[in-house]
C-alpha cells in the first residue's frame, strides 16, 4: 500500500493576477507547509496569505492528500494575498460561504471573466435576469443535473435542444481546452451540450489563430 509520503499530489496555486505555481508534493504535506513554500517561491514572505479550495479557506493542519479524490487529479487552490491581518480577516468573512452555481467552475480553472460571460449567456437563454437568481438556484440545478428540466417545466433550457447547443457553444468558446478534462462526463453534459462545446472550442481556436495571424 502506497504511503502518504510516496503519494504525490499535483497542485496548481492560482493568484488573482492569473499567475500560477504548479507543484507536485507528497500527500502528507500540510497546508501550513504549503503556504510557507508558496510564500518563498512567489516572493511573498512579507505578505499574509490564505489558501482557498472550493470557496473555503484551508486549515493549516489539513494534509493536501485530503483535497484530491484521485491520484491523477490536479487540485486547483486559490491564493489570497494581503498586507495586513485585518484585511485578510475581512476577506475570510466574505469567502467562507461556499461557491454556488457557475462560481464552482473557478475551482477547476475557469477565470472570473469566463464564469461571468457564461452566466450572462445562460440566463439570457433562460430569458431571465441573472440578478433574479441571487442564490444561484438555476445554475446549481443545471450543474448538478443538466436534464432536470425534463421533469420540471420551469427549466425550459433543458428541454430546448437549440438552447442546449448554444449553451455548449458558450462553454466551449469561453472555457477552451480546459473543458476537455470533463467533457466526457455523461452526468455533467448532455449529448447536445457536448456537441456545442466541441464546436465552441473549434471557434475559439480559429479565433485565436486569426488574431495571431493579424497581429
Amino acid at each position: 500500500m502506497q504511503s502518504k509520503c510516496e503519494h504525490k499530489v499535483n497542485l496548481v496555486v492560482r493568484f488573482s493576477d492569473r499567475s500560477d505555481i504548479s507543484l507536485s508534493l507528497p500527500g502528507n504535506v500540510t497546508v501550513l507547509q504549503l503556504k510557507k513554500g508558496v510564500s518563498v517561491r512567489a516572493g511573498l514572505a512579507s505578505k499574509h496569505i490564505r489558501l482557498l479550495f472550493k470557496g473555503r479557506i484551508l486549515v493549516d493542519t489539513t494534509e493536501i492528500e485530503s483535497l484530491s479524490s484521485s491520484k491523477s487529479e490536479t487540485v486547483f487552490i486559490h491564493c489570497a494575498v494581503s498586507d495586513t491581518q485585518n484585511s485578510v480577516e475581512t476577506q475570510e468573512s466574505q469567502i467562507l460561504a461556499p461557491a454556488l452555481g457557475f462560481d464552482r467552475l473557478i475551482d477547476i480553472g475557469f477565470s472570473a471573466e469566463e464564469v461571468s460571460n457564461l452566466r450572462s449567456q445562460f440566463h439570457s437563454i433562460r430569458g431571465r435576469d441573472e440578478h433574479n437568481d441571487p442564490t444561484r438556484t438555476a445554475e446549481e440545478a443545471w450543474i448538478d443535473n443538466p436534464q432536470r428540466g425534463e421533469t420540471e417545466p420551469d427549466e425550459a433550457t433543458s428541454r430546448d435542444p437549440n438552447a442546449e447547443i448554444v449553451l455548449g457553444l458558450c462553454i466551449g468558446f469561453f472555457g477552451g481546452i480546459l473543458v476537455l478534462f470533463w467533457i466526457k462526463e455523461q452526468d455533467f453534459f448532455t449529448r447536445r451540450q457536448q456537441l456545442g462545446i466541441i464546436v465552441g472550442m473549434i471557434i475559439n481556436i480559429c479565433y485565436g489563430l486569426l488574431r495571431f495571424l493579424n497581429s
